[in-house]
């Protein structure tokens, strides 16, 4: 506390306050009215008659069915958004937050409470209320006396001084609310004190400046990335709440420099603010960029949560295509994911001679290098995947489960503990390499069922992945997987070669399966720390299978049953799957199963390729945690944030419905008192 703060520590801080006046528009106008000493918080009529004309209410909000809103006056409904606006501009209209809450209104109850003939309505409708705005642990304060609008803020103020409240929201007349705190507390919590109350009486309020703080600008072009978030229960009102954001922030720039690091605003956004099931998530690099950002709906993630409390899988690929130079701008742009990398990448040169990391960031590096060399693949592709899980680590994104399909499982075993990263990455050196041994393979993706395949599958042709229902993976030597790609296109049913080299969980592979096995016998396999499916039979790998090198070593020869995997993951009741890796192609897989599709999603954390002289992004990245944090799965998009000054009076909640109530606007930092 500075010492122009010192003194004020039986001081009432004003933190928010909402409501209709007479001769102004806006809450903005009145309170430069109130700053220029041309009015005082009570000398303004409030606007009554306005709200009974309009007679709006955002039902779907408050929960309050039509029919009985249809039993409430207007001002009954407008004292519940005004005690909503009010919490919200103080930063405790959420669940969140561990203050306790009490709500005075004075004990002359306003005349309009008798206009409503059923006092049951009125009765659900405050208990509805009081879940709505988080007072589960209000003290409801009905009994002093005098004054109704003067003995509630009294009222608030005593329990205030003898701490039997942390926060309290007064109002006499239904039509406005403040929200007043204990100034050491309101300060403490970087709270938006708009002014302080030093003495109270019954006829007298001694109403002050905020004590002023240091707040040194912030340059509008400054790099401060981050994400700036928003919700609402409507895509309408998620519409406007964007808009809004947008207006908001433009206003903040109008002196050519901002009032808060834009961290900050983020931090508010995030824990100041009640979230709900419609989304937005917006990556910003400056208070320059955040305006045009949230001016372009294609820098927009936006999305539904899932219903209920989705669980989190990570996919991780196994075989497959990643180009020279694909990940060049991530390992610049992302430290870091590239500290995660260069460590693995590091480890595996050590046992294969190979620098993965120089391939990856060199666009003009052979690709033949890596794709015509199992070991190199896999190596490479198990580096990619791993770091990226790591990172998600890092930032908030925490697995329920792991599933990998084929090279995959061995990511998911490293990520779950199963065994270490020097092991991991020995094992499958030894992998790729003793694969490699078995000579030219082939593979090709087929569409048909399993049980279609096996009725015409040569005896050179081996079914290696059950991918989907209706789309498999088979693997034999090149020419004979040429030949049964040319019998199937004769018969008009779908094939692709796949871009691998080997006769991948074929026969071929039985002559390594033992020499695998010989390798893995020194490695220490423990029980998984996080949940992982297999993939070898579909439902989750017991502690006795992850823990046994036989498992491991008939992994590479047996077929993957990744559709089984699949059905398994969806029979969670709800659930997200993020891909982890290089391509979208588990996805895809995912996604054509999903038939409950407000309880299940899958994502793709990198997706398709960018163009190939620049590959991937880091804001590829960030749009991906961004459609996590909207598709309902915890992700910490902004991070730790210590507030330099009081934070932020963002725009209100925008109540939109035939029944709504128009927002006050907040009260924007050049028409406060000095904070």
């Amino acid at each position: 506390m500075s010492k122009d703060q010192e003194g004020l520590t039986e001081a009432v801080a004003l933190v928010a306050l909402a409501g209709r006046f007479s001769g102004v528009n806006t809450i903005d106008e009145f309170w430069r009215l109130v700053v220029d000493g041309q009015s005082t918080p009570g000398s303004l009529a409030t606007n009554h008659d306005r709200d009974a004309e309009t007679g709006e209410f955002d039902v779907s909000f408050f929960g309050v069915s039509p029919e009985d809103v249809t039993q409430l006056a207007p001002r009954q409904r407008a004292w519940l958004v005004r005690a909503w606006e009010a919490l919200e501009a103080a930063g405790y209209a959420h669940e969140r937050h561990t203050q306790v809450v009490g709500v005075f209104t004075g004990s002359q109850p306003p005349s309009y409470l008798h206009e409503n003939q059923s006092s049951g309505a009125l009765l659900a409708l405050l208990v509805q209320a009081a879940k709505q705005l988080r007072l589960e642990e209000a003290v409801i304060n009905g009994q002093t006396p005098g004054s109704a609008a003067r003995e509630a803020v009294g009222g608030a103020m005593r329990s205030l001084a003898n701490q039997t409240v942390d926060v309290a929201m007064a109002g006499g007349d239904g039509a406005r609310a403040v929200v007043l705190k204990r100034l050491t507390d309101a300060l403490r919590d970087r709270d938006p004190v708009l002014a302080v109350i030093r003495g109270q009486a019954v006829d007298h309020l001694s109403l002050e400046s905020a004590p002023p703080t240091a707040s040194p600008p912030v340059p509008l072009d400054a790099r401060q990335p981050t994400t700036l978030l928003a919700s609402a229960k409507t895509p309408a009102a998620l519409e406007q709440a964007t808009q809004n954001l947008a207006a908001w922030a433009s206003d903040a720039c109008q002196t050519g420099h901002a009032a808060w690091p834009l961290p900050e605003v983020a931090s508010a956004l995030r824990d100041r603010r009640q979230l709900f099931g419609h989304r937005r998530a917006v990556r910003v690099e400056s208070w320059r960029d955040a305006v045009a950002a949230l001016g372009d709906k294609n820098r927009f993630a936006t999305g539904v949560a899932v219903e209920g409390s989705p669980k989190l899988f990570m996919s991780l690929p196994g075989q497959g295509t990643v180009r020279p130079g694909a990940l060049a701008r991530l390992l610049s742009q992302a430290p870091e994911w590239a500290c995660h990398l260069i460590r693995l990448a590091r480890l595996a040169q050590d046992v294969s001679g190979f620098d993965c990391v120089a391939w990856l960031g060199d666009p003009h590096a052979d690709p033949d290098v890596v794709l015509k060399d199992n070991s190199k693949t896999q190596l490479t592709l198990f580096c990619v995947g791993t770091a990226l899980a790591r990172w998600l680590m890092d930032v908030g994104v925490r697995p329920d489960g792991l599933v990998g399909h084929s090279l995959g499982e061995w990511m998911a075993a490293v990520l779950a503990g199963v065994l270490s990263d020097e092991d991991a990455i020995r094992a499958v050196h030894q992998r790729g390499r003793l694969m490699q041994s078995t000579g030219p393979g082939a593979a090709l993706i087929v569409k048909q069922t399993p049980e279609a395949l096996a009725a015409r599958l040569p005896p050179d042709v081996t079914l290696a992945c059950v991918n989907a229902r209706d789309l498999c993976l088979v693997s034999g030597r090149p020419d004979a997987i040429t030949r049964f790609a040319e019998r199937l296109s004769a018969e008009r049913v779908f094939c692709r070669v796949a871009p691998i080299y080997v006769a991948v969980h074929s026969p071929a592979m039985d002559a390594v399966v033992e020499p695998f096995l010989h390798e893995l016998q020194a490695i220490t396999f423990r029980a998984p720390q996080t949940p992982v499916l297999s993939t070898v039979t579909g439902v989750w790998m017991t502690a006795e299978q992850a823990r046994d090198p036989k498992y491991w070593a008939h992994q590479l020869r047996s077929t993957v049953q990744f559709a089984t995997a699949v059905e398994t993951l969806l029979a969670e009741s709800c659930a997200v799957i993020l891909e982890v890796g290089v391509g979208s192609a588990l996805t895809s897989l995912v996604a054509g199963r999903i038939k409950n599709r407000p309880s299940h999603r899958a994502l793709a954390l990198l997706g398709r390729d960018e163009p190939p002289a620049e590959g991937y992004s880091v804001s590829r990245l960030y749009q991906t945690l961004g459609e996590l944090w909207t598709n309902g799965v915890p992700v910490d998009l902004v991070g730790t944030v210590e507030f330099t000054r009081a934070a932020p009076v963002l725009p209100a909640y925008p109540f939109h419905s035939r029944w709504s109530c128009s927002a006050v606007q907040p009260i924007s930092s050049n028409q406060r008192p000095p904070i």
